[in-house]
C-alpha cells in the first residue's frame, strides 16, 4: 500500500505532526484546512485576482526568508508587460481571455518557481477551476513525482482536481 497522503506531509512539514488529523481524509477542503489549520502551507489562487496569490502568507516563503516584496513585484511588473502587449480587440475578445488568464497563471508560477528555487525550494501546483500552490524543501525529481503520484491517487475521485511538478 502506498504511504497515506497526510503522513507524506507530516515528513515534508513536521509541524503538521502536532496536528490531529481530520475525520474525513478524502475531502480536498478537509486537507487544505488540515495542511492550513496551524501554518499556512498551500495557497490558492484566484487567476482573475492573481495578485492575491498567498505568497507573503507562505509559512516556507517566511521561514526561507524570500523576499516577498521583490516576487509580487516581479510578477506584478511581467503582468504588466503583458497587457502592454495586448491591443484593445485583445483585452475585450471573450476567446482571448483564456488565454490572457493562462499566460496570467504561467507568469505567477514561473515567478514563484524562480524564487523557490533560489532557496531550494520546489514548486507543487494543484490544478483546478483556480490552482493551488505550495512549495516544499527541493527533493530529486523521483520524490517529487511520488508526492505527486500518492496525492493524485488519494484524491482520484475529484476528476477536476491534479497536483503536478511545477
Amino acid at each position: 500500500m502506498t504511504k497515506n497522503i497526510y503522513a507524506i506531509f507530516q515528513d515534508i512539514f513536521p509541524e503538521l505532526k502536532q496536528q490531529t488529523l481530520p475525520e474525513d481524509l478524502n475531502e480536498f477542503s478537509v486537507f487544505c484546512d488540515w495542511l492550513n489549520q496551524e501554518h499556512s502551507f498551500i495557497q490558492y489562487v484566484e487567476i482573475k485576482e492573481y495578485y492575491d496569490n498567498g505568497i507573503d502568507e507562505s509559512t516556507m516563503f517566511q521561514q526561507k526568508q524570500v523576499d516577498t516584496e521583490a516576487l509580487n513585484q516581479a510578477i506584478e511588473e511581467t503582468v504588466d508587460e503583458l497587457f502592454e502587449s495586448l491591443d484593445e480587440d485583445q483585452l475585450e475578445d471573450y476567446e482571448a481571455h483564456f488565454e490572457i488568464e493562462e499566460k496570467i497563471e504561467e507568469i505567477l508560477f514561473d515567478q514563484i518557481k524562480t524564487f523557490a528555487e533560489q532557496k531550494q525550494l520546489s514548486l507543487l501546483v494543484i490544478f483546478r477551476e483556480n490552482p493551488y500552490w505550495l512549495v516544499v524543501p527541493s527533493q530529486d525529481e523521483s520524490q517529487l513525482q511520488q508526492i505527486v503520484d500518492a496525492f493524485n491517487q488519494h484524491f482520484a475521485q475529484d476528476m477536476n482536481l491534479s497536483m503536478t511538478v511545477y
